[in-house]
């Protein structure tokens, strides 16, 4: 039986790659050494979204503290 753990940006990915509104996505941590992390998520839609529609459907899959403070949207 093999066995491993996600990491949180990991799950946030898995957690956006769900959703029909994302076309491919990373997610990273940032945040000097020593001070508070956040989240970033770097999207490449699937059609028209925005930053509160993903929010939004995020809210139903993850904790709010895992949803990232920050959303770039990418053309490709």
């Amino acid at each position: 039986m093999s066995c491993y753990a996600l990491s949180g940006s990991q799950a946030v990915e898995a957690a956006l790659m769900e959703l029909d509104v994302v076309h491919s996505c990373v997610v990273l941590v940032k945040g000097a050494e020593g001070e508070d992390k956040f989240l970033v998520a770097y999207i490449v839609p699937s059609g028209d979204t925005d930053r509160k529609t993903v929010r939004l459907l995020l809210k139903r899959r993850i904790p709010f503290y895992m949803i990232p403070s920050y959303f770039v949207f990418l053309s490709k």
